[in-house]
């Protein structure tokens, strides 16, 4: 999202989609706070990593959830 040339303009919330950054370096100031959301890893996404319990995370490979790790850790599925 590009102001004039004389002024920095800040874009609206939601004006930038995925598609706008893809295979684009993102980089960050100090944290990405997700807020419980999933963030998914692969373009049909159906790879992620939640967090939307607390003290939890949550690893789904090809749809299907692979480790929990919490105060203890589970393999969900050996392979």
């Amino acid at each position: 999202y590009m102001g004039s040339a004389q002024q920095t303009v800040t874009a609206p919330a939601g004006s930038i989609v995925s598609g706008q950054i893809a295979n684009a370096s993102l980089e960050l100031p100090n944290s990405l706070d997700m807020n419980g959301n999933e963030l998914i890893l692969d373009s049909d996404g159906d790879t992620s990593i939640t967090s939307d319990t607390d003290d939890q995370i949550d690893f789904k490979v090809g749809g299907t959830d692979r480790l929990s790790i919490g105060s203890t850790s589970t393999l969900v599925d050996d392979v």
